[in-house]
C-alpha cells in the first residue's frame, strides 16, 4: 500500500513526480526552447499579403532593382528574393558600382 500526506493525497517519492519534463529529454527539446525564445527577440514582419504581392509583381514589370524594391517595401532583399522566386518573377540586375 502506498503511503499518503495528513490530507490523503499520495506522498511525493513516486517516478511520476520524480521524472522530468519531456522536453529535457528530447534531442529536440532545446531546439524547441530556442525557437521559443528567439520569436520574442527577432523581429519578423507578418507574411506578405496579396496586396504586397501584387505590388512586387508591378515593381518587377516596371523594371525595378531589387535594392529599389527594397527601399520601397521595406522588406529585407533576401525576403524578396525568396517570395519573387515563388511567384515566378525576377528583378533587372543592379546598376554596377565602380
Amino acid at each position: 500500500m502506498r503511503k499518503s500526506n495528513i490530507e490523503g493525497e499520495p506522498d511525493n517519492l513516486g517516478p511520476a513526480t520524480t521524472a522530468k519534463a519531456s522536453s529535457e529529454h528530447s534531442p529536440l527539446g532545446a531546439f524547441s526552447w530556442i525557437a521559443r525564445l528567439s520569436c520574442c527577440f527577432m523581429a519578423q514582419k507578418s507574411s506578405w499579403s496579396f496586396a504586397e504581392q501584387r505590388r512586387l509583381i508591378e515593381l518587377a514589370r516596371a523594371s525595378k532593382s531589387l535594392d529599389e524594391v527594397a527601399k520601397l517595401t521595406g522588406r529585407k532583399p533576401g525576403s524578396i528574393k525568396k517570395v519573387a522566386l515563388r511567384l515566378g518573377i525576377s528583378f533587372k540586375p543592379d546598376a554596377k558600382k565602380g
